[in-house]
């Protein structure tokens, strides 16, 4: 048997007890290695020692860990106390922020401070201190980074909030990982096994470079263009890591040339791991299984809130363990999980953001970026790259204006220094990958019945995009036997109908080729289709909007340039508007931007500068106050309001599709918990609060476990499995008037 202190209980009668002593220098050691990528080993190894320095309390050996009492005993503010004793307040505070809060989350500056010099806390530490059997290891005086040094200027205080969020991710994935060994053996070997398999960035390129060479002869213009975007990829890939872009058009093979470039540069400077940020699920599935077919599913975790890791396998043991932490070679993830997590205080949320070091992460469709948190964004990825040996890879067709300039009131907006294009012409690159013409059919506001009446008669594939589900609603129901999409459909029922789409589309290419007559595709959708969809229609009719919303769109046509001339984008003005904030702002930046010049090219790229400065200028990009904040040392204040997702009361209700039921009723069975709650994801569609107050005043909805909205089971007509999804207003006596998108 271990000798006291102790820091677990056995996890069965008569079992093994976890000592302190072994807990805390298997933490230490683990922490000292996440965190040398960043200079910082001392201070993780310190962290760890000192942890649990507080389960030295008789009262938490006796009560908490003999007697199993449920009572809550605290045991983290001794070693933060302690620290900033052993230290001085310059030296031991950060290590004071991560120690207390390695289990609830990091504390405020000013909660904290109350919580050092609490007497309670203080009794506790004086005991420990006094005891001649406690584990009091001593610790090396750490020396802050480099990074560190210099005056306390405001920038200076962010860096140094950020330093404390990444020493802490190093504490609690340690932490966790050795509580795991010890309490669950089962799972640490699926972790270790899932490991086991993880390919090298070296053997992970000999996959790619092996894929990408079945396509090295293929012939074309759209082909000719791509390998030289990869070759581009790969000879930029011999840089320093720094800020690179990716400009390329959509379709110029930007999901696997920007992974080569990121796996030799990864072999050429050392780094661990490639993470993909990626704006929708949608797209994330689709590259996801690109990434599988080359790597091999051992060697991809793909991390996101709609994610089903429920089936009972090796690979979804080992992603959801995976999904904890990010280790695993490639990374694909959504932009609200990256950007979300570098904000964030909890344990759950940074305990993967270590890994983040020292790797390739690439920012796909980069112009995604939320303006209302732009500033803070930026200066976040900015300190990636500065002091935590991250290349960053910013890659769309439509690049925004992410650099230092003079904003239009004077000010400066303090973006990146300096960019590295890896493309290297790129201007006749998008010229050569010219594959759509666009039109402006601004004459008059579109009617519905007639824009009807031009889908049914087009005789070719195509796609109409629409600002609003409820506009995507109207429009399919006036075009009998379209496909429909929209965010009224859960996920896992949009992912069915975009590969039915594709299957259908393959089907009338097969009938062209044996010169048979094809079965138009018409698909009515709303802007989920665009920012890396792999769809391709001869037509696309888009609803005016942002000059990058309608570039987006147009690589939704001809995209592999297989047609004898070019596809048709044609720009139409809705009845409706944009929704409210950035879309409906961008589209009136984009008016004013084709008045001043009716022959404005949206496939240009030059233009994007201009057009992404004056989307900036008329919206604030912190407007919450993140920086200030950030300055401030308010890590919960900040953890508990930072969104990427603009708050107006939305919920997630979930839908009657696929095998959702069954699900509810395990829920309501054993109760609500993350795994099941997580499994509840793909099957839910998010609402506004109008909508959920008509609904629930119809006698709809129904709360199951107290934990998640459900459509009753009375009211699964409701759900379309077929088309359309949600079906709000009509003849289910909801007001529609309430239910506007």
């Amino acid at each position: 048997m271990v000798d006291p202190p102790y820091a677990h209980s056995p996890v069965t009668p008569g079992g093994p007890w976890h000592g302190l002593r072994d807990h805390s220098e298997c933490v230490a050691e683990l922490a000292a290695g996440f965190a040398r990528h960043f200079g910082s080993a001392a201070y993780a190894r310190a962290a760890g020692l000192w942890h649990d320095l507080g389960k030295n309390a008789p009262d938490f050996q006796q009560r908490k860990l003999v007697e199993n009492t449920k009572v809550l005993i605290d045991h983290k503010h001794a070693g933060a106390i302690y620290a900033v004793q052993a230290f001085g307040r310059g030296v031991g505070l950060p290590l004071g922020f991560v120690i207390a809060g390695h289990h609830g989350g990091l504390h405020d500056f000013t909660d904290l401070q109350t919580r050092l010099t609490e007497p309670e806390y203080l009794a506790r530490l004086a005991a420990i201190q006094a005891d001649g059997a406690a584990y009091r290891p001593t610790a090396e005086r750490p020396t802050p980074p480099a990074f560190l040094s210099g005056a306390g200027t405001a920038e200076q205080k962010r860096r140094y909030e950020f330093w404390v969020r990444m020493l802490y991710s190093c504490l609690v994935d340690a932490d966790g990982l050795n509580t795991e060994e010890f309490r669950n053996a089962g799972q640490a070997a699926d972790r270790t096994a899932g490991l086991g398999r993880h390919a090298t960035p070296a053997e992970l390129l000999a996959r790619l470079n092996t894929h990408l060479s079945n396509f090295g002869d293929a012939s074309g213009t759209v082909n000719e263009a791509r390998r030289q975007v990869l070759a581009d990829c790969r000879q930029k890939a011999e840089l320093s890591p720094r800020v690179f872009t990716l400009t390329a058009p959509t379709g110029a093979g930007k999901t696997l040339a920007g992974m080569a470039f990121a796996l030799e540069h990864s072999v050429r400077h050392g780094l661990e791991r490639v993470i993909v940020v990626i704006p929708y699920t949608s797209i994330i599935d689709q590259n996801a299984a690109v990434y599988r077919q080359v790597f091999g599913a051992d060697n991809v975790l793909e991390h996101h809130a709609s994610l089903d890791l429920t089936a009972p396998t090796d690979r979804h043991r080992w992603a959801k363990l995976a999904a904890e932490n990010w280790d695993a070679p490639v990374v694909v993830t959504t932009s609200v999980q990256f950007l979300e997590s570098l904000f964030a205080n909890k344990p759950s949320r940074c305990r993967k953001l270590h890994n983040v070091c020292n790797s390739v992460v690439i920012f796909d469709e980069v112009q995604t970026l939320p303006v209302g948190h732009l500033l803070p964004v930026v200066d976040a990825l900015k300190e990636l790259v500065a002091n935590y040996k991250v290349s960053l890879v910013l890659s769309t067709a439509t690049q925004p204006a992410v650099g230092v300039r003079t904003t239009f009131d004077g000010k400066t907006f303090p973006g990146f220094e300096a960019t590295t294009e890896i493309v290297g012409a790129v201007g006749p690159t998008f010229e050569s990958l010219r594959r759509v013409d666009v039109t402006f059919d601004a004459a008059a506001i579109a009617d519905w019945e007639a824009l009807a009446a031009d889908v049914r008669a087009e005789g070719e594939d195509m796609l109409v995009i629409n600002h609003l589900r409820k506009d995507a609603r109207t429009l399919a129901e006036l075009v009998p036997g379209c496909l429909h999409l929209s965010a009224l459909m859960c996920p896992k029922h949009r992912l069915t109908v975009i590969e039915r789409i594709k299957q259908l589309l393959e089907a009338n290419r097969r009938r062209r080729s044996r010169g048979e007559q094809p079965v138009p595709v018409r698909v009515v959708a709303t802007q989920l289709v665009e920012a890396g969809v792999d769809l391709d229609f001869p037509v696309v009719f888009r609803a005016f909007g942002g000059l990058d919303s309608i570039a987006q769109a147009a690589g939704r046509c001809n995209r592999e340039g297989r047609l004898a001339g070019r596809g048709e984008v044609r720009v139409f003005v809705a009845p409706t508007k944009p929704p409210r904030g950035t879309p409906q702002k961008a589209a009136a930046v984009a008016d004013s931007l084709l008045a001043g010049d009716p022959k404005l090219d949206p496939l240009d790229p030059a233009v994007y500068d201009r057009y992404f400065r004056d989307v900036y200028a008329v919206h604030a990009t912190d407007p919450t106050g993140v920086q200030a904040m950030r300055q401030q040392w308010q890590f919960r204040t900040l953890g508990e309001s930072f969104s990427m997702i603009e708050d107006d009361g939305s919920e997630a209700v979930v839908v009657p599709y696929g095998d959702a039921a069954s699900r509810l009723r395990g829920l309501e069975r054993d109760g609500p918990n993350r795994d099941r709650l997580r499994a509840l994801q793909p099957f839910v569609v998010t609402l506004h609060p109008q909508q959920v107050r008509a609904l629930e005043e119809a006698g709809v909805l129904r709360r199951v476990a107290d934990a998640v909205l459900a459509i009753g089971p009375m009211h699964t007509h409701l759900y379309d499995n077929d088309r359309l999804g949600l079906i709000l207003g009509g003849s289910f006596a909801i007001n529609p008037n309430n239910l506007h998108d």
